[in-house]
């Protein structure tokens, strides 16, 4: 339940930092600009067993903008940007689409995660929760 009018309404990660995150539930948080959830910027960090659901990102328009409400991954440089996430789930998070998480950099590895709608890494289950 937390609000950021820029990047990371629970987490916002920048310049050259690390962060292990671990069985951490973020729920119902806002990044306005980016990250509902968690906004890693050329930092480094490692997701393991946690759960996103009901975090968003803005509602504004432009490609700018509704990015990774659950997640935002940032980095230019790939010798100085990993990202780790692994056995996480990723669910209910707005606005909805292929906005779980935003790889801006695709550096990092993924896997053994469930997501929404989406698929990112290996070994990924994706699912809709209205089905039954």
């Amino acid at each position: 339940d937390n609000y950021s009018d820029f990047y990371g309404g629970g987490i916002c990660l920048i310049f050259n930092n690390y962060a292990k995150v671990v069985s951490s539930l973020f729920y119902n948080n806002t990044g306005v600009l980016a990250g509902g959830g968690i906004y890693v910027g050329d930092s480094y960090v490692d997701v393991i067993n946690c759960t996103f659901t009901e975090n968003h990102s803005s509602t504004l328009t432009g490609i700018q903008y509704r990015r990774g409400s659950g997640m935002c991954l940032f980095g230019t440089n790939s010798n100085t940007v990993t990202h780790r996430v692994t056995n996480s789930i990723f669910v209910g998070n707005t606005p909805f689409g292929n906005n779980q998480i935003a790889r801006i950099a695709n550096y990092g590895t993924y896997s053994y995660n469930m997501f929404e709608g989406v698929t990112h890494g290996t070994n990924v289950l994706t699912f809709n929760p209205a089905l039954p």
